[in-house]
């Protein structure tokens, strides 16, 4: 059975529709290696990374979605995503980027680190999970893949607040992301960009869903 890492709950949301079998990382990373144990031992056969990513290509936006081929890590690791589970993704979303991705173990929040990253690594995308699914993969010999809708451009920032309003299930304390604006208020037009672009990722990302379903059916 496919077994699903997103790192927010809005994102598990939408993937409960492919899978029953959908955990929650909370964007950290000790909780996602603890999480795909868990889907492992509840029978995943097959593992899937999916959700909003950061934009790092030039042209990326909000309006792709974006395949996998391989991940790489910020230690250098570098994971070729499963050829045949990639290729059922591709044949229902022939539409969708294909490239690189990079697991990053902290945010990549601005054009100033996002355009270095590209240039060093040609990633489409960083997100802060793929790495940890391509790990996991790896130790437990399970086919893996990524599948990921755009948040952020490679020009735009992704306010730190946000970041740090995520609980560890996932979910978003609207507090501490109201406490983050009061004490940036200049945030605040980022914030609601990335609400607007996060809301089309997400919305890309449910439209997909029935495309790749018959694809996926057999995990």
């Amino acid at each position: 059975m496919l077994g699903i890492l997103c790192g927010f709950e809005t994102e598990a949301k939408v993937a409960r529709l492919l899978t029953p079998l959908v955990e929650c990382s909370g964007a950290r990373e000790d909780v996602a290696r603890q999480k795909l144990e868990a889907l492992i031992k509840k029978g995943a056969t097959a593992l899937l990374s999916f959700g909003i990513s950061g934009g790092l290509s030039p042209g990326t936006t909000p309006r792709h979605l974006i395949i996998g081929d391989r991940v790489m890590a910020a230690d250098g690791k570098m994971w070729k995503c499963d050829e045949k589970l990639t290729s059922l993704l591709v044949r229902g979303l022939p539409q969708a980027r294909k490239g690189s991705v990079y697991g990053s173990t902290t945010l990549v929040a601005t054009p100033a680190e996002k355009k270095p990253l590209f240039d060093r690594t040609g990633c489409l995308i960083v997100d802060m999970e793929s790495h940890v699914v391509a790990e996991a993969a790896a130790r437990h010999s399970v086919r893996f893949a990524v599948l990921r809708g755009v948040s952020d451009t490679v020009d735009e920032i992704f306010p730190t607040a946000v970041l740090a309003s995520i609980n560890e299930n996932g979910s978003v304390n609207v507090g501490v992301a109201l406490l983050g604006l009061l004490k940036n208020p200049a945030q605040l037009p980022a914030m609601i960009r990335l609400s607007k672009n996060t809301g089309l990722a997400l919305k890309n990302l449910q439209a997909a869903i029935p495309l790749i379903l018959p694809m996926l059916s057999q995990y």
